[in-house]
């Protein structure tokens, strides 16, 4: 168990990481009071498809991420390698946008985002240059964190529940979120690939259950306690519910402390994000480091330049492309491995024998 707890963390991470400002708008706008039950519908779909990332992930769960595209696409890894740094990259570029809006919006109204996502850019650079195991490291000592942040806030809130909030029930389309929430909430778990052990399938079961746990009784609590209709009017209601929480006990600013839990998802994200570009680029040590994590700033900035435009593109275009993607991945990579087993399946090569010339 204790050997889990890292890959467990950053499971933790991976699957939260998109919730704020992009998964629970669009399960809030869809799905209204019914955004519960749509949740849980799309975790037991999503638990469905975390057996075919486990399937993924023991196959030779010792060798590096592009040491398994090489493996499993002698011919065509270049190509496969090319789809993956590019949705690795451009994941990455919607993480850092959505950090740096989150800040600016609710934070440090009047500093320029681009001032924000240098300041997350040092740590994330640092971070990066070192290896995987380091990474492992911070995300566990982030991931306690997180879980002492979040229970402080739930217990804050847990008593100011309305449960009227709740209805009417079932009058709300609870299946269109199925397919964003997987692929930003259960296929981004394939960058855990990246780390080359056996305990990855173990923790990444754990994690995901875990997390999914937790951002099931935020929907809960956001929608018990603001109600649907402060929901559809806040950009951001997952920071604004933590206003509430101990009020008239506590009076400074503690939802600023209780936040950072959700700057500590999508920093994550970003570094294996972009550590599994440097993967699967063979990237070594040197200022060439610098390049993804700098392209990754400019294109946050110059591509979602108000949040009309980063809305539009998130919501209409990125939640049918980005799981698209993921799939056409995945599939590939089930696939190859289902035939690569078979081959070298001892009924398989008895069946061969008897089939050559004597």
């Amino acid at each position: 168990m204790r050997k889990q707890l890292p890959y467990m963390a950053v499971t933790y991470f991976l699957s939260r990481a998109f919730f704020i400002g992009v998964l629970f708008s669009l399960l809030i706008r869809t799905s209204k009071v019914d955004a519960w039950i749509s949740f849980l519908l799309c975790f037991v779909i999503g638990f469905l498809f975390l057996f075919v990332l486990q399937y993924i992930a023991s196959y030779e769960p010792e060798k590096s991420l592009r040491e398994k595209y090489i493996d499993l696409f002698p011919k065509s890894y270049p190509f496969w390698m090319l789809i993956s740094i590019l949705l690795f990259l451009f994941l990455a570029v919607v993480g850092f946008w959505n950090l740096s809006n989150l800040i600016t919006s609710q934070f440090l109204n009047k500093t320029p985002k681009f001032v924000i996502q240098i300041s997350f850019l040092i740590p994330l650079l640092l971070l990066l240059r070192k290896e995987c195991k380091i990474i492992l490291r911070v995300s566990l000592v982030l991931f306690y964190i997180s879980i002492l942040l979040f229970l402080l806030s739930f217990i804050g809130l847990i008593f100011q529940f309305d449960f009227t909030n709740f209805l009417p029930a079932f009058q709300s389309n609870i299946t269109s979120p199925i397919f964003p929430f997987l692929g930003f909430q259960v296929f981004p778990l394939f960058l855990l690939l990246i780390f080359p052990n056996q305990e990855v399938k173990k923790g990444m079961k754990k994690g995901f259950c875990l997390s999914s746990l937790i951002l099931f009784l935020t929907t809960i609590t956001i929608i018990g306690v603001l109600g649907i209709e402060l929901c559809l009017i806040y950009q951001y209601p997952e920071f604004h519910i933590l206003k509430r929480a101990y009020q008239g006990i506590l009076t400074y600013r503690l939802e600023n402390i209780l936040a950072i839990q959700w700057l500590f998802d999508i920093f994550i994200f970003c570094t294996v994000s972009l550590k599994g570009c440097h993967e699967l680029l063979a990237m070594k040590k040197g200022m060439k480091e610098f390049i993804l994590p700098i392209l990754t700033v400019f294109l946050s900035i110059h591509l979602f330049k108000d949040n009309t435009i980063a809305n539009t593109i998130t919501e209409q275009y990125l939640s049918k492309i980005i799981p698209c993607v993921w799939l056409l991945i995945i599939l590939a990579f089930v696939l190859k491995i289902f035939i690569k087993k078979r081959r070298i399946s001892p009924t398989y090569l008895k069946t061969e024998s008897i089939k050559r010339p004597q």
